[in-house]
């Protein structure tokens, strides 16, 4: 949250309207300087519907991580393990 704050309050909607009125008073982004790929990464996140929204090794494999030198797992999807087995 704001200034490393931890909780959700009316700051938070008051310098989200101040941001807002901000770039539509001047026509130009508040943080021009956002990666694009950033951007895509978010978007894709907020995906409202679960089904078409992309996992996390789908995302994993954007442009936007490869600068940081990410390589996916050789096996993308968590395996489940029990945590109680039943060994005889």
């Amino acid at each position: 949250m704001l200034q490393g704050g931890h909780t959700y309050g009316p700051g938070v909607d008051v310098w989200a309207y101040g941001a807002t009125l901000a770039e539509w008073a001047t026509g130009l982004p508040l943080f021009p300087d956002v990666d694009p790929g950033l951007v895509q990464l978010i978007r894709l996140c907020l995906t409202l519907t679960p089904a078409a929204r992309p996992s996390a090794a789908q995302l994993l494999r954007l442009p936007y991580f490869a600068s940081a030198g990410l390589e996916p797992h050789s096996s993308p999807e968590p395996r489940l393990v029990a945590a109680h087995s039943s060994s005889p």
